[in-house]
């Protein structure tokens, strides 16, 4: 058996391959695989392009869309073909999009949906599914979480969980990707609170129970119908006229 030799490209700045004038004020560019480079993302938080630029490198489209629609992977029904569900070299692409000054990052999200339903051979769709959750809630005759002034802030490692002057959503976010399983947040808690806890990562689940009840919350295992995003091949005729 023959081994493909693995080319690394040397360079310390994989993002000196999508260099661009400071000044610009709007361009997208979609590539193909670039031999050597690591796969990642950067959404760009310093410099003149702060806030508005979205860099990705050697990504699936699964995941490109995921970025675009800020969706974990236990929220997406992947109906791609094996041709643009598999991970190698062909299917792999880059995507850097800069939107002008001004734009938040939502707006920068919004125009990424916008460039990828041009561009790509992937369509996006959210469906309803009903499915197993897990549901965030409130233990009964515990105390709400003491409301925060903070400025907002959070954080995750593969040993810690941090927020700070933050509603529950980076707390939700976080527990899905980590049990991967779709959570829902029926605490009723709509304000900003500080929420920090260790994470015993082989013994995943049983201490963030504990971590949650001592802050007066708990997950509990039920069905609810969830919004998904499916994706699917984007139709030859259209495909052909990219």
């Amino acid at each position: 058996m023959r081994l493909k030799p693995k080319q690394d490209v040397l360079t310390d700045d994989p993002m000196s391959f999508f260099a661009v004038d400071s000044t610009t004020l709007y361009a997208v560019s979609i590539r193909p695989f670039i031999q050597g480079l690591p796969s990642m993302s950067k959404p760009w938080r310093q410099g003149p392009f702060r806030g508005r630029r979205l860099t990705a490198i050697n990504v699936s489209p699964t995941l490109l869309f995921r970025l675009a629609y800020e969706v974990s992977p236990c929220r997406v029904q992947n109906q791609l073909p094996d041709s643009l569900r598999r991970y190698d070299d062909l299917s792999r692409v880059c995507f850097d999009l800069i939107v002008s000054p001004g734009q938040t990052p939502s707006q920068l999200l919004a125009t990424m949906r916008e460039e990828l339903s041009r561009y790509s051979a992937v369509r996006a769709s959210w469906v309803t599914v009903r499915q197993p959750v897990y549901v965030l809630r409130r233990r009964a005759g515990t105390p709400p979480l003491v409301a925060s002034t903070k400025p907002p802030t959070s954080s995750s490692s593969g040993g810690e969980f941090m927020m700070q002057g933050s509603p529950l959503e980076p707390l939700r976010d976080y527990l899905e990707n980590e049990l991967g399983k779709p959570v829902m947040d029926e605490t009723g808690l709509t304000g900003k609170y500080d929420v920090a806890f260790p994470v015993e990562s082989e013994n995943l689940k049983p201490s963030l129970t504990a971590a949650l009840s001592q802050r007066g919350l708990e997950l509990q295992e039920d069905t609810r119908d969830v919004q998904v995003l499916r994706l699917t091949a984007a139709p030859a005729s259209a495909a052909a006229r990219k």
